[in-house]
């Protein structure tokens, strides 16, 4: 009888004991979800988060709730992970992958944003000390337009669209300016290729007109004052011719044609010494300009420097020779022979 008794405390206690661990387990269930809510529900609209620190902050909150509910004690039969977990695991976790994608997003909105701004720099550093010829215009239309596209590509739902499409104002601004100036540009070339028909075509004063447009549109078109050069010493204008010379060096200094026409205008104003000194350039700048050569080596012909001469003359010849202008190749070597049975 006694042992039954006792029997019965110890089943007694074991239950109550059961009851009380079953207890226990469900508050402390009931805990962790509360909690896991509460740390969940703090972060507010995540479509409201923008900034990279608050992003990486409600990721971990989200995290260490995922972490929080899966580790939650649990009981076999009596105490199993009540449906409130199991529905908050998918539910935050469809919160951590949104908040993922937004952090991917924000990151491809940043190397967009970079990656413009970069283009933008380039552009703007293109066109510093102006004038410029058309290409360059054209150069930096096209980084305008590259630092556009990577901002337009931005998505509505990335962080950085609101960013983006700040910058994309100013930069759209900037590239209208820069359009202007390239539209003007290709104008003064058109105008500029006109002219050229009117020099080969004898029409000097029409040309000189037309580049005088040209030149107005685009003071940067280093062709432009080439051509109005060879107009003005056409019609024997040479200090004019000189002039545009001059405005051709400023704008392309290692220019070898610049120097050479130059040095050609100082020849036929009687200053050898001016005219030597631009075919030096013309060749510094251009080693196998044969026209500065066969020149040069007729000055130092005519200041009876007879081996400078024969020097440069044969390296026309060989020059043209090269190109094919035989015609000018024999007057070189005429001039040659001439010189060597002056000796």
């Amino acid at each position: 009888m006694n042992e039954r008794k006792t029997l019965i405390v110890a089943l007694t206690i074991i239950i109550l004991s059961s009851l009380g661990l079953v207890w226990h387990t469900k508050s402390v269930q009931s805990k962790v979800i509360s909690e896991a809510e509460t740390q969940v529900e703090n972060l507010g609209d995540l479509n409201q988060i923008s900034q990279q620190e608050q992003l990486e902050k409600a990721k971990q909150e989200i995290e260490s709730a995922l972490l929080t509910l899966d580790n939650i004690p649990t009981l076999p039969v009596v105490a199993p992970a009540p449906q409130a977990v199991i529905e908050n695991l998918d539910q935050y976790s469809a919160k951590l992958d949104e908040i993922e994608q937004r952090l991917q997003k924000k990151a491809l909105g940043e190397q967009s944003i970079e990656a413009a701004k970069k283009l933008a720099w380039e552009a703007a550093k293109l066109v510093q000390n102006s004038p410029h010829p058309v290409e360059v215009w054209q150069q930096a239309q096209q980084k305008w337009q590259q630092a556009m596209t990577q901002l337009i590509n931005i998505p509505e739902d990335s962080p950085e669209f609101a960013a983006a499409q700040a910058k994309l104002l100013d930069y759209q601004k900037n590239y209208e300016v820069v359009n202007q100036y390239y539209e003007k540009a290709k104008q003064a070339v058109k105008l500029n290729n006109r002219a050229m028909k009117l020099i080969e075509s004898g029409d000097y004063q029409e040309a000189i007109s037309t580049l005088n447009q040209a030149v107005n549109l685009n003071p940067g078109q280093l062709e432009a004052y080439l051509n109005r050069g060879v107009a003005y010493s056409e019609l024997n204008s040479h200090a004019s011719a000189i002039a545009n010379y001059d405005k051709a060096i400023q704008l392309a200094p290692n220019n070898a044609e610049a120097y050479y026409y130059r040095g050609d205008e100082y020849l036929q104003a009687g200053n050898a010494p001016k005219a030597l000194a631009d075919y030096n350039k013309a060749i510094q700048f251009n080693p196998n300009y044969s026209q500065a050569y066969l020149d040069r080596g007729f000055i130092y012909y005519q200041q009876g420097e007879s081996l400078k001469a024969i020097e440069d003359l044969q390296k026309a010849a060989d020059l043209l020779g090269n190109q094919g202008d035989i015609q000018t190749q024999n007057t070189a070597l005429e001039v040659i022979q001439d010189i060597r049975n002056s000796l």
